[in-house]
């Protein structure tokens, strides 16, 4: 069993005798885990017919194996020191099987914080000493994913995954859940492969689920516990069993080359050259130019990246000088290795655009792989019938002419039709389709995929479903790219705003659907882009459908600024307004975006449009109204006309401060933060505040009061310009107290007081029942009964376990550990390094002088450290953090674990308006550095909040 604790993992053997009524166990042996291990699971890793342990640790982000080295028949296990290897962020679960067929026991683990489950691929020889395993591969899960159970769901014969996604008061759509991902391995392969999860609803908060035959019908189907609405659920499998295909011996074809048929040109007599001056020769050589751009030509790449071939055309380049030749060459780079500052876009003689790389910058080129070649000779680029499954890369062709010289671009050179990223700021578990019949509905035939924690999103679609004229690609008339759902990872809010863009988009915006809607007018993609650049003051060479705004922007492109203010100030006034309709309407916020891209897209077809104007945006407004009107007869169009200026006021206010901290803020590493601190505001708090008002809950003048002007900016929180700071810091330890006798009666009543000895107490008489204990000295270890307990542990270095019953449990003097167990508990350590774990219930926990350990549990705590250096974790529920002691030293700070969306953080003396942000990096007892945001009051620190952004903290987050 996994010890939470003491960072252990206990075995005990089995000693019960064949048939016996009772159980019996050797006592435990612990072995040392990773920090905080919260499950583990049993297999045989090397073969060697010994089962090991595979456990999760929550806090060091690692899965560790132990091998197990106990001789057969053993009174003692025994077991190699562990090994860890990296998972996702905070895993909370671990599953065992073999997921590519190769027969050794690979991992499946959950991972809570980064909603992802990670596959490990066991490489270990049989019988080695150490384990070894492949690099994790995540794939994205629901909300918060806690349990993952391995089954083989469609019976094709590979193990699919089954994770249960409990909600921790999110209200995420993916919440209270169990995703469904199929294993789509193939059998020995090195990388694995799932289709993107299907999620089915359960119960409140399933924290676990389990596989097997419930209904005899020979199909797995899903039991998944439910923590919060004290239920199970049965999930009956319907899936269409798949019949599992052997894999065949595939003979090599021989290729038929066919026989070209000559034509023989008719000669054309030479004329006579009229003989002309001779130039002085100046030698000089001019470089090869792009003349129809690599990524021009990608059009068709949609599915001959996914298929065999792709050639370059004869003239991508050209040279100025006649009769110079040009040499091609392509090289590979790991798509993360390269960051958008390393090309700007450029426009070819064909007016096309492409990625110039930037001067200077080397290219981290790898080695191509085996079924990778390029023909210099005939420009082909060809993949063999070995190529995985999945890959990613950045391609650089380069052209060389015979002195040299040279020209090149870098292109996307992917196994997948569609991938790219969707922003405001990266939207993580966005679902992403191709809606091909242009619905705005993810209908079962389109293809689709789900982003992962940094907004990237991929998929592959087939050619002959969706393209229709049959030119080897998708066109703007075929279908559209949509993205809808999942959360901002900048504000922490949950993605309001369908987003769309043509199927040859990267990235996925509001401004990219500005360009779809005109494009689903006639417009060719670039017709529309030249409209919505030049609408917004973009530099017009820029392709909207291409450009990351963060990217850029951070990798200070030319023009990255314009299409990141471009952006946000557009995604503030469409949300904004969607929020007002959704208030005033039947439409939802979703329904509401498509009468305000329809306005935006009117505009833009004939002039210029600037969110910061208020007699622009009020226009709009109006406009919007009129479209909805058609659409909601009872919607009250003129009583929205009216309020437009006033409206207008506070969505201007929202785009003015962005529009500010973009053209001020040097510090890009701190733009991103600041900007998404607005954003957090205008999408968050002001949103609703239109839904509101737009409802008749909200005057218009409160509107605009306490959105506008000194309200507003009072919202948005200071993220410090300073740079990062790095603070190494190690959990408490239990310090040793002077234990001296108390010389109190011993065992005696006083009142509604029992006091026990001042020994070391374990146990309390009959009398003492009911009544409030006092332990006295000594090292007590007291467990309480299912009924309120009080105990005093007062001197010495005391456990005190509260079990059932709402308890008061306070330990006095020396380092003592303390648990409440099930109930509404008060725990305090008082003096000294303390451990309080709450359980089960709404429990409140206070640490007392000394350098605690706090950890709430399940259930909605309050976790109050007091004077000294501690450490708060929440745990499941919505948690109160109170930060009330100021320090001089960062690293004397409390360090709040586990901050979310769902807790808060309780003030005492000091406003949210006194608080200052600051970003830092913790190093947490030797983990890799983890950027944190320090709270500050003046030049004091009041908290660090582990694991979070200062961007992701605001009024709101604070009581």
């Amino acid at each position: 069993m996994a010890n939470q604790g003491s960072n252990t993992v206990s075995i005990l053997l089995n000693t019960t005798a064949t048939g016996a009524t009772s159980p019996t166990f050797a006592t435990q042996v612990t072995f040392s885990t990773g920090d905080r291990p919260a499950f583990t699971s049993i297999g045989d890793f090397n073969g060697d017919g010994k089962p090991d342990l595979a456990v999760a640790n929550g806090n060091s982000n690692t899965a560790s194996i132990l091998l197990n080295t106990t001789p057969t028949n053993a009174t003692t296990p025994t077991f190699a020191t562990k090994v860890d290897f990296p998972t996702g962020t905070r895993p909370y679960s671990v599953s065992i099987g073999d997921i590519n067929g190769d027969g050794k026991s690979d991992l499946a683990v959950a991972n809570f914080n980064s909603k992802t489950v990670s596959i490990l691929l066991n490489t270990t020889g049989t019988g080695a000493t150490t384990p070894t395993f492949a690099t994790k591969v995540d794939f994205p899960a629901g909300n918060r994913p806690a349990s993952t159970s391995i089954g083989d769901i469609n019976g094709d014969g590979k193990p699919d995954l089954a994770v249960a996604n409990p909600d921790l008061a999110v209200g995420n759509a993916d919440s209270n859940t169990a995703s469904i991902l199929l294993n789509t391995t193939a059998t020995g392969a090195t990388s694995p492969t799932f289709a993107p999860q299907v999620t089915f609803a359960t119960g409140k908060d399933p924290w676990s689920v389990s596989i097997g035959d419930i209904n005899g019908d020979g199909k797995p189907d899903l039991a998944v516990a439910n923590g919060n609405s004290s239920t199970a659920s049965i999930l009956l499998n319907t899936t269409t069993p798949v019949t599992p295909t052997p894999t065949p011996v595939t003979p090599t074809p021989t290729p038929v080359t066919p026989t070209p048929t000559p034509v023989t040109p008719t000669p054309t007599p030479t004329p006579t050259p009229t003989p002309t001056p001779t130039p002085t020769t100046t030698n000089k050589n001019n470089p090869p130019v792009v003349n129809i751009s690599v990524f021009s030509q990608s059009g068709s790449l949609g599915f001959s990246q996914t298929g065999n071939v792709f050639t370059l055309a004869a003239n991508t380049y050209t040279d100025p000088d006649p009769g110079d030749s040009i040499n091609y060459s392509i090289a590979l780079a790991d798509f993360k290795a390269l960051k958008e500052s390393a090309f700007t876009w450029k426009t070819d003689l064909n007016r096309g655009d492409y990625r110039q790389p930037v001067n200077g910058l080397s290219f981290p080129e790898i080695p191509l792989p085996s079924w990778l070649t390029f023909n210099p000779a005939t420009r082909k680029i060809e993949l063999g019938a070995t190529r995985p499954q999945r890959f990613d890369y950045w391609m650089k062709i380069a052209g060389t002419d015979s002195s040299g010289a040279s020209v090149s671009e870098i292109i996307r050179f992917k196994s997948y039709s569609f991938g790219g990223f969707v922003i405001d700021d990266y939207i993580a578990g966005a679902n992403v389709f191709f809606d091909a019949n242009k619905n705005g509905i993810a209908d079962p035939n389109e293809p689709k995929g789900t982003t992962d924690s940094q907004g990237a999103f991929a998929f592959d679609i087939s050619s002959d479903t969706f393209d229709t004229n049959n030119n080897g690609k998708l066109d703007p008339s075929e279908g559209n790219l949509v993205a809808f759902g999942g959360t901002d990872i900048g504000t922490g809010l949950p993605l309001e705003t369908p987003l769309k863009a043509t199927p040859d988009a990267e990235v996925i915006t509001l401004l990219t659907s500005v360009v779809a809607e005109l494009a689903d007018r006639g417009l060719s993609v670039n017709e529309a882009n030249a409209k919505v650049t030049t609408a917004f003051g973009i530099p017009s060479d820029l392709p909207l459908n291409n450009v990351d705004p963060i990217a850029a922007t951070l990798g200070q492109q030319p023009g990255g600024k314009a299409v990141l203010t471009a952006m946000l100030t557009a995604q503030n006034t469409i949300t904004q307004t969607a929020g007002l309709i959704e208030g005033a309407s039947n439409l939802s916020m979703g329904d509401a975006v498509k009468p305000i891209i329809s306005t935006i897209a009117d505009r833009v077809q004939t002039g210029t449009l600037d969110f910061t104007k208020p007699e622009q945006v009020a226009d709009l407004i109006g406009k919007v109204a009129d479209r909805v009107r058609a659409i909601d007869p009872n919607f009250n169009a003129q009583e929205i006309a009216v309020a437009a200026p006033a409206l207008a006021q506070v969505i201007v206010a929202s785009n003015q401060r962005i529009v500010s901290a973009i053209s001020t803020n040097n510090n890009l590493t701190q733009l991103q933060k600041q900007v998404a601190a607005i954003q957090k505001i205008a999408l968050g708090e002001t949103t609703q505040d239109f839904k509101a008002f737009g409802a008749g809950q909200k005057t218009l003048d409160s509107l605009v009061a306490e959105n506008t002007g000194a309200a507003l900016d009072a919202q948005i929180p200071t993220i410090s310009p300073t740079g990062e700071v790095q603070i190494t810091i190690a959990r408490p330890q239990p310090s040793v107290s002077s234990n001296v006798r108390s010389n109190l009666p011993e065992n005696t009543r006083l009142g509604d007081v029992y006091l026990l000895t001042d020994g070391n107490d374990t146990s309390f008489p009959a009398a003492a029942l009911g009544l409030s204990v006092f332990a006295l000295s000594g090292n007590d270890s007291l467990t309480g009964l299912d009924f309120p307990n009080t105990y005093f542990g007062n001197q010495g270095e005391d456990t005190l376990v509260g079990e059932g019953g709402n308890d008061e449990l306070i330990g006095g003097k020396g380092s003592d550990s303390i648990a409440g167990g099930i109930g509404n508990d008060f725990l305090s350590g008082n003096n000294d390094n303390d451990i309080l774990l709450g359980g089960d219930g709404d429990d409140t926990l206070r640490g007392g002088k000394g350098d605690d350990l706090l950890s709430g549990g399940a259930g909605d705590d309050v976790l109050n450290g007091d004077p000294g250096f501690d450490i708060l974790t929440g745990g499941a529920g919505g948690d109160r953090f109170v930060l009330q002691d100021s320090v001089t030293e960062l690293s004397q700070a409390d360090l709040i674990l586990d901050f979310t969306t769902a807790d808060k953080i309780q003030l005492i003396d000091v406003t949210f308006s006194q608080l200052t942000f600051e970003s830092v990096s913790v190093i947490l007892d030797g983990a890799t550095a983890v950027t944190s945001t320090a709270i500050k009051s003046g030049n004091n620190y009041l908290g660090v909040v582990y694991n979070v952004n200062s961007i992701a903290l605001n009024s709101s987050s604070f009581l």
